[in-house]
């Protein structure tokens, strides 16, 4: 991890994560942008868009565990980032129960 990515994720660490420190919480940086893109006031996403690139952001959006993100999240980081138009959003990610 780059000198300045450590930087930018210490700083929404301590604004988003609350479970770590941010210094334990930058271990898993795609968890802190997770939280970032799912509660984010718009200035942090615009900045998140700033100090990210899209491939990344898109690789830890598509990487999304469930329960990462909320529904209204998921569908704007898709239209955000390009990825897809509206009507081919895919699915939250979820995980499915096979019962026998």
């Amino acid at each position: 991890m780059r000198e300045m990515e450590e930087k930018i994720l210490l700083k929404l660490a301590k604004k988003y994560i609350h479970s770590n420190t941010p210094q334990e919480a930058i271990k898993y940086p795609c968890k802190i942008i997770l939280r970032v893109m799912d509660i984010a006031t718009f200035e942090d996403a615009e900045f998140l868009l700033k100090n990210f690139e899209k491939d990344y952001l898109i690789k830890t959006l598509q990487g999304a565990q469930t329960g990462s993100l909320r529904a209204k999240s998921w569908y704007y980081w898709h239209l955000v980032l390009g990825i897809c138009e509206y009507e081919n959003i895919p699915p939250l990610p979820s995980k499915r129960l096979d019962l026998i």
